[in-house]
């Protein structure tokens, strides 16, 4: 009896090797484009509250830090304390197996800084959108449809 577990346990490990195998044998390499959505949340750091009409201004990676204060806001809060971008025609890939067990998928993130401000609160920092954090949080909302949520709190100026 004891040796008949054991084949039948070698037997299941070695299948379950095999299928293993076959999956990543045979991967689908795909690429892509999205329409991207960010979601700019911009909040006051101290209540935690969204901050309407706050200005978030958008330059691309080449914008010299100097011109900064010359650029005008691309886009105001609403009520709830968003600004919403969109990106038509971000690039986006991944891998798929034969099997499905590997299944991913990445967008690539427009290369620009941004950075934002309100009333009695101060500027934030210039923040990149290709950091890491931001990612990783990027949720796939259909085809051809991606979305990125980005939080931004925003500290009371000093007086």
């Amino acid at each position: 009896m004891a040796k008949r577990m054991r084949y039948l346990f070698v037997g299941g490990v070695g299948l379950a090797l095999a299928v293993l195998g076959y999956d990543q044998m045979f991967k689908l390499r795909w690429g892509g484009f999205t329409e991207l959505t960010v979601e700019f949340v911009v909040t006051d750091a101290e209540t935690g509250l969204p901050v309407e009409g706050a200005e978030v201004f958008v330059a691309d990676e080449s914008y010299s830090a100097a011109n900064v204060e010359i650029l005008e806001p691309q886009f105001k809060t609403n009520r709830e304390g968003v600004a919403v971008a969109q990106f038509p025609s971000q690039r986006c890939g991944g891998d798929l197996s034969r099997l499905g067990f590997t299944n991913t998928r990445s967008v690539l993130l427009p290369e620009i800084r941004f950075w934002c401000k309100g009333a009695g609160l101060r500027q934030s920092d210039v923040l990149y959108l290709n950091d890491q954090p931001h990612r990783r949080s990027i949720q796939h909302t259909g085809p051809g449809q991606d979305r990125l949520i980005v939080s931004v709190a925003l500290c009371k100026s000093q007086p």
